[in-house]
């Protein structure tokens, strides 16, 4: 795995050298390394609390299991192009999964806001947003679905 040396990957993709697993490792850290990298600018000047940690560990968690999952389910069918169906499946799936879930998160969003508390005393424009275990939950909910979703349609276009 090359992190550094552009021109030996590119060499080896000609070569046709870069093997499934090879992608695999790449995609793997890659999801890895944007979890990790974007978490700091999600809550860039706001409040980070437990419940944003807790989020953090549990997306990257979700995150590589998914990805791995993909990947075996791949690896049982046909073993090719696992990055391109990752990518290019994943956009049609996460749209798809995002909007059969918005009904769901609207609902969470409401319990949320009525269960944290006095509505009608709430200054929402002067108070920070915090994480709560609703707003987990709904996050890690979307994860899973996405990446189980992903994973069977993975698991159709390697057969």
């Amino acid at each position: 795995m090359y992190l550094w040396k552009v021109d030996r990957l590119i060499d080896d993709f000609r070569a046709g050298e870069i093997t499934q697993t090879e992608q695999f490792k790449y995609i793997l850290f890659n999801t890895v390394l944007m979890v990790l990298i974007s978490d700091p600018f999600v809550y860039s000047g706001s409040s980070y609390n437990l419940y944003d940690l807790i989020n953090s560990l549990c997306a990257l968690i979700v995150s590589i299991g998914g990805v791995y999952c993909c990947y075996k389910r791949n690896k049982e069918g046909d073993n090719r192009d696992l990055i391109v169906r990752l990518v290019c499946i994943g956009l049609p799936v996460g749209i798809r999964v995002f909007v059969f879930l918005i009904p769901l998160f609207i609902l969470i969003g409401f319990l949320d806001i009525f269960i944290a508390g006095d509505i009608e005393n709430a200054d929402f424009a002067n108070e920070p947003i915090e994480t709560t275990p609703y707003d987990i939950a709904s996050f890690i909910f979307f994860l899973l679905v996405y990446y189980i979703y992903l994973s069977k349609k993975i698991a159709k276009v390697s057969t």
